[in-house]
């Protein structure tokens, strides 16, 4: 015979062994699953086409494998399984022999097709562990030491607990053993002779078979109960029975309730009891155990027979299942043996409500009994069904999760749970239900499968339990915590809710460690995980907290330029944040990022600008340092031209505003011509501007204005107050207040006549006077401070009227009527009388109101109409008239400076002798009087004027003109 021919008769041989022994696996007693694992391996290791390559390579190989198979075969094939479990560990210690011999076999195949597949093999067998079901090696250890010591209870106790966790009667037990020996004897194998002689004794001196708890439930015994097992007097099933004198058996409780009533002889055999020793009758007990087993086996054979053959109407026999099971681990087993575990699956598939939960609850108890019956119910198809009703039930069903843990103690259930698709998804969704009790179960379910599963904790992530995540960032090898820093910078997505229960969980300490690793990738993971954190506002100051900034302000240093964008743009989140703004305003960082402005990557300039513009906004020290910096001012005023757009240009424009806003640091920004008229053409509607440039650009216009004429000539000269009205009409709120202050600085000093004109031709009155109706307090302000300033013009714009015009006015001709205040006739759009406009009485409002700088900006305006003597007299009795006393009276005593013009406009106010009498000057005297001992040099003298025309001080006082203290009379 050839090579060829020996090769293929050898791959013959093991597949009839691997047949032989997959059929007979249902007789193996000592861990099916170790055994079919084993096979398994063998059986793939065929299955690659190994017959196609070359005999000579292979012949040895194939032949070794034949060999390897037999031993398994050989380990196993007895049919004894009390014998199997006595042998368990060391059948199991040979398997992971076999295998290792068989890895050892798989390495010699190197030069054969499909190497990758045989390799693949070799590693899944290398990882593979083979170890005894635990249950097998206490009972074997059981078995050890009730051969060795004649202790009576002990034997009964081991067998009885064989008897259970076997689901079998002593007797069949007894039957295997005896027939294995016969076997052996045949065999000629007497090295394992002894040992069995030793386990047959063993089951023959013991007495019990059957859990105690067998006799506790007689409810599904049958009619035809042998009369020895009933108690003459109750004629019920005993349950203690004991021999009395006589040589009768009685249940103990009837016979010493017979005889404390008094009764001395046998109720069977009527002979006097000389005794009342009761003696406890072994043999009928043990008889009754027995009779009970196999009463309640037999009633669970045929209940799992029942729901072979009947998919509905089964709740009743679901509940016979369900009190069969509770009575012993033999019974769970017993399901198994009988391959009750499908049907119920089926079952399952089509179940809800209560009968949904029986058969889960019988799954679960049946689970609970061994890690084998966790593998038989993996292998039976319940875990996809389980997690379909997970899904049904959006993840609150706590039998379905306990069920789906138990099955997760076992190596193989995992790998069944972990391989239907959308398993973690569910499960994780079951874990965040209110039930404490369903959480915790389906917390230790994840734990179980993240074992050795780093994706695993990534798919929980996404469903919002972080803990798995969280555990392998801290405790996950250099390689496990970087693919966790990956996924959470790439692969998962939050909310702000989810990610601020990331960052509550305490995600941070294990990346700031990370940070501070030697690894780049490390650092570029952290760093990208942090950024996409701080996304989330309420996350910035706990990110701060951790102590990351000062690592992250490092990194964005580095040459790097993937970290360097990372780093810059989690700072530009955390600059937003105030809190964090001290740990980023620093003599360290600042220059930094002073240096790197001009850097030529545009997304690293505008993390940088970004950055600068929130340190900027909270930091004066950050503003002293950019204003040593001409450089960068110059740099940032370049690239404030409107040909730039987007988040850069505001980044510029905050900075640029920021620094023109403070005094300290506004004199550091001289922009020239063009430039100030491109802050200008940003605001033009037709420009594609935004509306925060607007209202930067307006910012900055109206910071530069404070410095001197040179910008205000600028816009005067540009023709820039109709953008500037037009801001105020239609622009936001913030444009509205900048706006107004832009023009509270033009009409402050560089008003000509062209302008006068213009401001007119807009409307600027009534704009005025609509911002003091509805603008916010800054605009109200800034109105106040436009009407003084225009009305100060007035009295030159009004035009005087010929005698004849005044006489036709007299006579009430209302084209020709006069200004009540100002010598001539006004118009509010062109003189910018304040009486004609008709709002004197809003600056009153203003005076009385809460804001200080409001009201004194108010007064400014109201003392425009009393500070010439042509129309002076006019002015107080229309400021009268308007309740202008109290409300200079309200401002006595709110600041100096408020008191001081308070008391200049009393003082011109009672300088007319028509306002003298008390009628107008009662609520001024006590004003008067406390301001003269309380109130400024300025206030005191204004005072002691207004309270020399009221006669209650003398004329010609030297206080008028020194400001020392005088007499008050």
């Amino acid at each position: 015979m050839d090579d060829k021919a020996v090769s293929e008769h050898l791959v013959h041989e093991i597949l009839c062994l691997i047949d032989a022994l997959k059929a007979g696996v249902n007789e193996i007693g000592v861990n099916k699953s170790l055994f079919l694992k084993s096979t398994l391996f063998l059986v793939e290791f065929k299955q690659l086409s190994l017959g196609q390559c070359p005999a000579n390579a292979l012949l040895k190989i194939l032949d070794d494998v034949t060999g390897l198979v037999r031993l398994t075969e050989q380990c196993c094939r007895r049919k004894s399984r009390v014998f199997q479990i006595y042998k368990s560990q060391e059948i199991s210690q040979r398997i992971r022999d076999i295998m290792l011999d068989f890895t050892s076999h798989l390495d010699l195949c190197s030069e054969v097709e499909n190497m990758d597949q045989i390799m693949e093999l070799r590693n899944r067998v290398t990882r593979a562990t083979f170890s005894p079901d635990p249950r097998n090696g206490e009972l074997a250890t059981a078995l050890s030491d009730a051969i060795s010591h004649e202790d009576d209870e002990l034997q009964s106790k081991v067998v009885d607990d064989i008897s259970r966790h076997l689901a079998a009667s002593v007797s069949s037990l007894k039957e295997e053993l005896l027939e294995d020996k016969r076997q052996l004897e045949v065999d000629g194998r007497v090295e394992e002779l002894s040992e069995l002689e030793k386990l047959v004794q063993l089951l023959d001196s013991a007495p019990s078979l059957e859990s105690d708890s067998l006799a506790l439930d007689d409810s599904f015994v049958s009619e035809d109960i042998p009369a020895s097992y009933l108690c003459p007097i109750t004629g019920q099933l005993m349950r203690e029975p004991v021999l009395v004198e006589g040589g009768v058996t009685y249940e103990k409780s009837a016979i010493m309730e017979w005889i404390n009533r008094g009764n001395t002889k046998c109720p069977v055999t009527n002979a006097d009891l000389s005794s009342v020793n009761l003696v406890r009758n072994r043999s009928i007990e043990n008889a009754i155990r027995q009779y009970l087993g196999r009463v309640n086996i037999d009633k669970l054979t045929r209940s799992i027979k029942k729901i072979k053959l009947e998919r509905v109407h089964v709740e009743e026999t679901l509940d016979t299942i369900k009190n069969l099971i509770g009575l012993g681990s033999c019974f769970k087993r017993h399901v198994v043996a009988l391959d009750g575990l499908e049907p119920l699956v089926a079952i399952l598939k089509s179940s809800a409500g209560d009968q949904r939960a029986k058969i889960l609850q019988i799954l679960l108890a049946i689970g609970e009994s061994g890690d084998d019956c966790k593998i038989h119910i993996a292998e039976v198809g319940a875990v996809p069904v389980v997690l379909r009703i997970l899904t049904k039930c959006h993840g609150d069903c706590p039998d379905a999760v306990s069920l789906l843990r138990e099955i997760s103690e076992v190596q193989q259930g995992k790998e069944v749970i972990l391989a239907q698709p959308g398993s973690i998804i569910v499960i994780a969704s079951a874990a965040t239900v209110d039930s404490v009790e369903q959480k915790d179960h389906a917390m230790k379910l994840l734990e179980n499968l993240c074992s050795n599963k780093s994706w695993v904790a990534i798919e929980a992530a996404s469903t919002g339990v972080f803990d798995f995540l969280i555990n392998n960032l801290h405790t996950g090898n250099e390689a496990v915590k970087l693919e966790m820093a990956e996924a959470i910078a790439t692969k998962l997505e939050f909310n702000d809710a989810s990610s601020a229960a990331l960052v509550s969980t305490g995600i941070l300490v294990p990346l700031v460690e990370m940070l501070k690793s030697e690894s780049l990738d490390s650092k570029m993971a952290a760093t990208r995980c942090i950024q996409k954190l701080s996304s989330t506002v309420t996350n910035r100051d706990a990110i701060g907290d951790a102590g990351a900034i000062p690592l992250i302000a490092g990194l964005a240093t580095m040459a790097v330029r993937d970290l360097k964008v990372y780093a810059l743009e989690t700072l530009a989140n955390l600059a937003s944040t105030r809190e964090c703004v001290p740990a980023l305003a620093t003599e360290e960082n600042v220059p930094r990022l002073l240096e790197m402005v001009k850097d030529g990557d545009l997304q690293v300039q505008s993390s940088i600008l970004k950055i600068l513009h929130s340190l900027s906004r909270e930091s004066k020290t950050v503003r002293l340092m950019v204003r040593q910096h001409a450089e960068v001012i110059r740099y940032l005023l370049d690239a404030s031209s409107e040909h730039n757009s987007g988040p850069r240009r505001t980044s510029v424009l905050g900075v640029i505003v920021q620094l023109a806003a403070d005094r300290d640091t506004r004199d550091a920004i001289q922009p020239s011509s063009s430039t100030v008229m491109s802050f200008v053409r940003l605001l033009d509607q037709a420009a594609a501007t935004s509306t925060e440039d607007k209202e930067l650009a307006l910012g900055i216009l109206s910071g530069i204005t404070k410095n001197g004429s040179q910008a205000r000539q600028v816009l005067a000269a540009g023709g820039a107050y109709g953008i500037i009205i037009s801001c105020m009409q239609t622009g936001s709120p913030r444009m509205k207040e900048e706006a107004a202050a832009v023009l509270t600085r033009l009409t402050d000093s560089v008003l000509d006549a062209n302008s006068e004109q213009e401001l007119a031709r807009l409307g600027v009155m009534r704009l005025l006077r609509d911002t003091l109706e509805t603008g916010s307090e800054r605009a109200r302000e800034h109105a106040c401070a436009n009407l003084a300033n225009l009305s100060k013009r007035t009295p030159s714009l009004t035009q005087e009227q010929s005698f004849f015009k005044r006489l036709l006015a007299r006579l009430g001709l209302k084209q020709y009527r006069l200004c009540v205040v100002h010598p001539g006739k006004c118009n509010a759009r062109a003189s910018f009388c304040m009486v004609e406009a008709g709002v004197v009485p809003l600056l009153i409002g203003e005076i009385r109101g809460s804001n200080a700088r409001n009201a004194e900006r108010g007064m400014d305006a109201l003392l425009t109409l009393v500070q010439d003597e042509s129309f002076r007299i006019k002015g107080v009795d229309f400021l009268v008239k308007n309740n202008a006393i109290a409300a200079a009276v309200s401002l006595v005593g709110r600041s100096s400076s408020l008191t001081e013009k308070a008391m200049v406009l009393l003082e011109r106010i009672f300088k007319c002798r028509k306002y003298r009498d008390d009628t107008y000057s009662r609520i001024a005297k006590s004003s008067l009087s406390t301001t003269m001992t309380s109130g400024s040099i300025g206030a005191r003298k204004s005072a002691a004027k207004a309270l020399m025309h009221l006669g209650m001080m003398a004329k010609g006082s030297t206080y008028t003109a020194t400001g020392e203290s005088a007499t008050v009379n």
